[in-house]
């Protein structure tokens, strides 16, 4: 049997010696033993964890599933100690509580981020967790801890989002771009929306490619270009033709700053914008961000045609 499974069936049992006020001495968990693939993965009966002043003690509902968790278990590093149970996020209800714990009371349904939420019983420390707010059970708050907090930092902080502006993410499929969309809308967005995509561009999941381009572009001889060239991940020209190839090699894996770019762009006196390549998504978008500039796409030979035509 799969662990997910398993996890399914003691996440119910944890709850019932949690509704019956008296925790087990034993519980189930995933965890590890060393470092490695899914397989290295397993059920263990582990002792339920006493819970220290500042800390509650709880029965896991759900559990957050999130890429990182592979890495972990990956390259758990050198102070784990095994066996690791894995898990950086989920909810539950609390069953016991720390001398020093106050707000809190046994039997409140909480969320929050710590380790080893894979397994039925968690002991957290009480600044990490909080109530589930109402509206929403205990599945949904799992996944809200790490991925909301990371959402809530990328549009507040990091983008500092204004109301009225637009904001477009790529592949908003996953729990952090899901929960900035809507973040974004209670910020007063003029515009949210998902940008699909085929893969995972822009992220650290592209290193490997990222590898593949530096490689490649290391027996390409790059000229100075006749015209500064906007990198996307600089959002300002460049012109030398190591720091161009540096660029290339970065944008694999780092963050697009393509409002920027245009908007800098736009600032320097260029009036005109044409996307080469299959697709009109980036001539909306130029259009959008720019509101004087004009933007055309040219994705077909009857577009080129047209080009040349006109600059003939």
């Amino acid at each position: 049997m799969r662990v997910p499974a398993l996890l399914a069936v003691l996440v119910i049992a944890g709850l019932r010696a949690a509704a019956a006020g008296d925790a087990p001495d034993t519980m189930l968990a995933a965890a590890i033993d060393r470092g490695g693939g899914p397989d290295v993965l397993s059920v263990h009966r582990l002792p339920v964890p006493k819970v220290n002043a500042d800390q509650v003690l709880i029965a896991v509902h759900t559990a957050g599933v999130g890429v990182w968790e592979a890495s972990i278990r990956q390259h758990p590093g050198d102070r784990a100690r095994f066996p690791m149970i894995l898990g950086s996020d989920g909810a539950g209800t609390v069953v016991a509580l720390g001398s020093g714990v106050r707000g809190f009371k046994v039997g409140d349904e909480v969320y929050g981020a710590s380790d080893a939420f894979y397994a039925e019983y968690v002991a957290v420390r009480v600044e990490n967790i909080t109530h589930i707010p109402q509206g929403v059970d205990l599945t949904e708050a799992g996944a809200l801890a790490i991925s909301g907090l990371s959402a809530l930092q990328g549009i507040d902080d990091a983008l500092q989002l204004k109301a009225g502006e637009t904001l477009i993410i790529h592949g908003a499929v996953g729990g952090v771009g899901t929960l900035a969309i809507q973040f974004a809308k209670l910020r007063g967005a003029k515009r949210a929306m998902m940008l699909s995509v085929s893969a995972p561009f822009h992220c650290p999941l592209m290193q490997p490619a990222a590898e593949v381009m530096a490689e490649a572009l290391a027996k390409v001889s790059v000229k100075p270009p006749i015209v500064p060239l906007v990198a996307n991940v600089l959002a300002r020209p460049i012109t030398e033709p190591a720091e161009i190839v540096s660029c290339l090699v970065e944008q694999v894996t780092g963050t697009v700053r393509w409002r920027e770019s245009i908007l800098f762009m736009a600032q320097a006196g260029v009036t005109d914008f044409y996307e080469i390549g299959a697709g009109k998504v980036l001539t909306g978008l130029i259009k959008r961000i720019a509101d004087a500039a004009t933007a055309s796409a040219i994705g077909t030979p009857e577009d080129l045609g047209r080009f040349t035509a006109v600059r003939a």
